[in-house]
């Protein structure tokens, strides 16, 4: 017997594929570079070579002078210094949607109404960024510690990032309304 009430569809299973598929990407992009960089020691392996930091040497890879190749392929370890990090984060942030996505099913499927209808007020927009915008001209005109520029665009990009989704949370509405 269902605890749904009579009459309403049943709620879908929750499809895990475009997660999946998401994390899949995100786990590509965070190793590409080490892929290459393993890639570029195999075939140096493979032919007697080495790689050195120092510069391109010799390496003869089917005939032909593959040196070159072979140091600018290991070079791209540096772009995992930047890439693997970025990569980690990325898989947080998906850990982080996943779980909303996962409560938000769970209370659509248990009939919870849907509480995300808010009403924005861009005027309290408006009035923080000119409060931003002014400390920031404050700093950069001196009358501030250097400092509080860093303090300054920390602010400005969770404000853009709140604005964003006010916006976006808005026009969903909108159109949701017609």
């Amino acid at each position: 017997m269902s605890n749904e009430p009579a009459g309403t569809p049943p709620i879908a299973t929750f499809n895990m594929r475009p997660y999946w598929q998401m994390l899949a990407i995100v786990a590509i992009f965070a190793v590409w570079p080490m892929v290459v960089v393993y890639i570029a020691a195999v075939i140096a392996d493979l032919n007697g070579c080495t790689i050195s930091d120092a510069g391109p040497t010799l390496c003869m890879v089917m005939e032909a002078d593959r040196g070159g190749l072979l140091y600018d392929m290991a070079g791209m370890v540096e772009v995992s210094y930047v890439v693997l990090p970025l990569g980690v984060a990325l898989g947080f942030v998906w850990l982080c949607v996943l779980i909303i996505s996962v409560m938000t099913w769970r209370r659509k499927r248990s009939g919870v109404p849907d509480a995300t209808r808010i009403t924005v007020n861009f005027g309290y927009y408006a009035l923080s960024l000119l409060a931003i915008l002014a400390v920031g001209y404050a700093t950069l005109a001196s009358w501030l510690p250097g400092p509080v520029l860093l303090l300054v665009c920390f602010v400005a990009i969770f404000w853009i990032a709140s604005f964003l989704f006010a916006l976006a949370t808005t026009l969903r509405d909108k159109v949701r309304a017609k």
